[in-house]
């Protein structure tokens, strides 16, 4: 288990972790400053991180409105990813999904109709005759015929894993200035019915027969998945993304709709709530330490990587030290403003700090990581 202390602006901050491993190989450290790129977010209930360069919006401009309430900006240009391996929470979000039941809730605001999807939680198990793209529980919100489609297990046949219609057939609609403003959707899978709400009014209803699987390793928000080229993000901001282990009320939609916090659900829904992040940084530096979920790809001499991003006060890259079983080797450090070999396909832009040990670790061993790093 990693941890990391934080003892206020200015101070020391030390993150320890024991990390079985042959050679250790690589942190990263998002230092950009001010709103840049390489956010990263955590989760109010466990601490799950979402990592990736989309960036915090200025105090304000969350759905709210109300002064702290921030959202996660994709910006307009495409490229932009927020996702997230972590191990402990896809075990709970396949040990949720094996009961057939999810439910994601999310505000979403845009700036432009794109051809992207609003979430994609893989799974490589999820496929269908001539589409591979792995689809376990995934919505175009909406896709740039204004579409809204909501795939799970697979895609794309209409009874089996996909629900989909237009946005004009929605009552609250009128125009494509619609998507300008902030609008709250859910995504509910109970069993075969499928449910999709728009500002606490029901909007689709349909069945899909495919269960979901229990084989995710890997989720998206804002985004497709990654890929080498530039991703096919959403156009404008996400706010208060929260993910459930079973399926809400029609009374948990409306209340979630009008201004109940995903945690705070009197049905009692919250005890289901796996993850909850509502973007709102932090003014202290953000820790996460993130290793490979089930099934990502890495690279052999990669066991894990350190993310740091920006509170109030950047992060001082001269402040870094690097223990190994107690042994500082920070003078071994090689810190670059580049790109690192991901966890997982695409890239984590921000500065690489690189170690490897001079000699081989015994295979199956266990060693002790100490990332110590202040502010400014």
């Amino acid at each position: 288990m990693n941890t990391a202390t934080n003892t206020g602006p200015g101070n020391w901050k030390r993150a320890a972790g024991n990390w079985p491993t042959a050679i250790w190989g690589l942190a990263l450290a998002a230092l950009l400053p001010g709103n840049a790129s390489a956010q990263l977010a955590t989760d109010k209930l466990h601490g799950y991180a979402l990592n990736g360069n989309a960036a915090f919006s200025p105090s304000g401009m969350g759905h709210t409105g109300q002064a702290g309430d921030a959202a996660i900006d994709l910006g307009t240009g495409g490229g932009t990813l927020l996702s997230t391996t972590d191990p402990a929470y896809l075990s709970a979000l396949n040990a949720a999904a094996a009961g057939d039941k999810l439910t994601v809730s999310l505000w979403v605001q845009h700036y432009a109709v794109s051809a992207s999807s609003g979430f994609y939680f893989y799974s490589p198990s999820s496929t269908s005759s001539g589409n591979t793209s792995a689809r376990g529980f995934q919505a175009h919100l909406p896709w740039s015929n204004d579409n809204i489609y909501f795939d799970t297990a697979g895609c794309c046949d209409t009874s089996l894993q996909r629900i989909n219609a237009a946005i004009s057939t929605y009552a609250g609609y009128s125009d494509d200035s619609f998507w300008l403003a902030w609008h709250h959707f859910v995504f509910i899978k109970n069993g075969s019915d499928k449910q999709i709400w728009i500002d606490g009014n029901l909007f689709l209803e349909g069945q899909s027969s495919n269960p979901l699987p229990t084989d995710f390793n890997l989720m998206c928000v804002g985004s497709g998945l990654p890929a080498p080229a530039a991703i096919a993000s959403l156009q404008g901001m996400i706010d208060d993304f929260a993910v459930y282990g079973g399926a809400l009320s029609s009374n948990d939609v409306y209340a979630i709709a009008t201004g109940t916090a995903p945690t705070a659900l009197t049905s009692g829904m919250s005890t289901n709530l796996l993850a909850y992040w509502d973007f709102n940084p932090s003014p202290e530096p953000s820790f996460s330490a993130i290793q490979a979920g089930p099934g990502a790809t890495v690279t052999p001499d990669i066991s894990a990587y350190y993310l740091l991003a920006n509170g109030a006060n950047a992060v001082n890259l001269s402040s870094i030290r690097l223990a190994i079983n107690g042994t500082n080797v920070t003078s071994g450090l090689t810190i670059l403003p580049t790109n690192t070999p991901p966890l997982i396909e695409g890239s984590i832009a921000g500065a690489t700090i690189d170690y490897v040990s001079p000699t081989l670790f015994p295979a199956n061993s266990t060693q002790t990581v100490s990332f110590v790093y202040s502010d400014s």
